[in-house]
């Protein structure tokens, strides 16, 4: 059996810590990518999101208006008619 000498041991926790290190390191740059990813993600999901609500609220906005027109001229037309009816009468 051979005896490891002093250098051996030396080189092999050198050639670890190496390891460890690249291991780190491939770590840190994979987790920064995939919160990059994730982030991006978010913003583009929040702008879709947001842009389908500005776009129901427009809809829905639109569709007040006009039931709002139309309330305003049934209201008119019914002012107008007993108005009308009042000198008649």
């Amino acid at each position: 059996m051979s005896r490891l000498s002093p250098r051996t041991i030396l080189l092999f926790i050198f050639i670890i810590t190496i390891f460890i290190i690249v291991f780190i390191v491939v770590f840190i740059i994979v987790f920064i990518i995939a919160i990059f990813i994730i982030v991006f993600t978010i913003i583009v999901f929040t702008i879709i999101v947001f842009t389908i609500i500005v776009f129901i609220i427009i809809v829905i906005f639109i569709i007040v208006f006009i039931i709002a027109i139309f309330i305003i001229i049934v209201f008119i037309i019914i002012v107008f008619i007993i108005i009308v009816f009042i000198i008649i009468a």
